[in-house]
């Protein structure tokens, strides 16, 4: 049986995490998570007072925000028509972040505020629930670490690839929705340095970059079927002659089958402007549409 929600004791050293349940039964178990190492271990449940507590309704995971990690955290939730091998199904309402670093800037703790509501936009950003069951399937990413691993090879893979796949139940119906992500299909590199953007490099003929777009484009085609590329890069500065080489390859290809999308993400939502994604929603509605 799931706990109903926890009650996270903050020490100066690790956080402890209490599982309660709604028959108000205890269990004989909690977690620990070192607040130096980030380890997490289970522990014999203890008799603790006199702590900061918190309860929440999860855990979501570690965030990163410029402060440090943070533990995110569930703090509120509304139950979802529809049960799921015998277990509610939750919405996240609200989310809130307990630091792992006991001390922070004023500009730190600033910026944090900013990151996380930008995070409570897009939970809020997602509408109103469903009555259907959604999980999310996520492939791990192949060929390479971003920056250390860019663009594609001579047999059509791309560096950084990942398949993330929504299954949505409802009403005994089964469908699912896939996106995929990976590096730009083309040869081209960019060497880690000291600066924010380093520089963008191309290391082979144009030929050759034809040679291999074809075959991961044809890749792409065999497994998915029809396929929309979104393209968020800068149309201007470093990027741009890469979104050139990109587009000038998918137009040669000449496939319809195949529909190119550009959206220069840091310029249009520029100053947090997150809004502005709804012209890049419009964009691919009819597509989201078209294939159900």
């Amino acid at each position: 049986m799931l706990p109903d929600t926890l009650n996270i004791y903050i020490e100066e050293n690790t956080f402890r995490l209490e599982p309660l349940f709604s028959d108000h039964r205890k269990s004989p178990h909690w977690a620990e998570i070192d607040r130096v190492t980030h380890t997490i271990k289970p522990v014999e449940a203890a008799v603790l007072s006199g702590h900061n507590v918190r309860c929440v309704h999860g855990v979501l995971g570690v965030l990163r925000l410029p402060s440090g990690p943070v533990l995110l955290v569930v703090t509120a939730k509304s139950a979802i028509a529809g049960r799921v091998r015998g277990h509610t199904l939750w919405r996240v309402n609200d989310v809130d972040y307990i630091r792992y670093n006991v001390y922070a800037t004023p500009e730190e703790v600033q910026r944090d505020a900013e990151y996380v509501d930008m995070l409570k936009w897009l939970i809020n950003f997602t509408g109103p629930p469903c009555h259907s069951y959604n999980d999310i399937a996520c492939r791990p990413p192949a060929h390479g670490r971003r920056y250390n691993c860019r663009g594609i090879n001579s047999d059509g893979d791309v560096a950084n690839f990942c398949e993330v796949e929504q299954i949505v139940q409802s009403h005994g119906l089964t469908g699912s929705y896939v996106q995929v992500r990976g590096s730009i299909p083309l040869f081209w590199q960019q060497q880690v340095d000291i600066r924010y953007k380093p520089s963008i490099t191309f290391p082979v003929q144009d030929m050759k970059n034809e040679t291999s777009f074809v075959k991961h484009m044809d890749k792409l085609l065999q497994t998915y079927g029809k396929v929309v590329l979104v393209d968020l890069i800068d149309q201007n500065g470093a990027e741009l002659a890469l979104g050139n080489k990109f587009r000038s390859l998918v137009k040669a290809y000449k496939n319809e089958f195949v529909r190119y999308i550009g959206f220069d993400f840091h310029k249009e939502c520029k100053g947090m402007q997150w809004g502005k994604l709804s012209m890049l929603q419009s964009d691919l509605m009819p597509d989201l549409e078209n294939d159900g």
